[in-house]
């Protein structure tokens, strides 16, 4: 598809520059064309379960596809709060996480909830907004079980450099979750740095609604 053919998806570009797309994407045609299907179907047809799963599955196979994963990696969830507590919630007392100290609340605050049952949460400094990967890496000593990162930060735009983190993580046998929200879509994950966990929001760059957007979290060890 041209640029021309792709812009024309997005009816509110023949009157604004949409400049909100980390925060929340414009309608495209397509997206909005599915959500009335839907109120369609509901209005008027009986419930049919395995019908109304079947978006859900392509959706799954889609997200497979741009992560490099398979399919049955793919969980939905309905925020990446929810994927990483969800993470958070199968590590024993005594793990040790490492956070960002400013990253967006959806990444730490599951991980800080963890405290309660015995997880111990350590930050990395983020001077300005920016989580440098050498911060990072020298926060991962050993005895670190899980590193949980934003690969762009919503606040900044910083990048972490994860190649170094992932390095680093395999250095000390830590596993790695990467909040994807902000670059997926758009920006892939270096080869080299095959996340154990990928928690991506729909909201943004992948063009779903901003009410209740869908979440995927990709337990892989794969390359993203």
């Amino acid at each position: 598809m041209d640029l021309a053919r792709f812009r024309d998806q997005f009816p509110v570009l023949d009157h604004v520059a949409w400049l909100f797309t980390p925060s929340c994407a414009p309608t495209a045609r397509p997206v909005t064309r599915a959500l009335r299907e839907e109120l369609d179907g509901w209005e008027s047809e009986a419930v049919c379960r395995s019908r109304r799963d079947e978006p859900a599955r392509r959706g799954r196979g889609l997200m497979a596809r741009l992560l490099g994963v398979d399919s049955a990696d793919v969980a939905l969830a309905q925020s990446v709060a929810e994927a990483a507590a969800t993470v958070a919630a199968s590590l024993p007392a005594g793990s040790r996480v490492v956070v960002g100290a400013l990253e967006y609340r959806s990444n730490p605050f599951p991980w800080l909830a963890a405290e309660e049952r015995g997880v111990e949460v350590r930050t990395a400094p983020m001077p300005r907004g920016r989580l440098r990967s050498e911060d990072l890496a020298a926060a991962i000593t050993e005895g670190t079980t899980l590193v949980a990162v934003a690969d762009v930060q919503s606040a900044t735009g910083w990048r972490t450099d994860l190649s170094v983190v992932a390095a680093r993580c395999r250095e000390v046998g830590a596993r790695l979750f990467v909040d994807a929200t902000q670059s997926a879509g758009v920006l892939s994950l270096p080869d080299s740095v095959r996340p154990d966990y990928i928690a991506v929001h729909g909201y943004t760059w992948l063009l779903c609604p901003g009410a209740r957007p869908g979440c995927t979290c990709v337990p892989t060890g794969s390359p993203g």
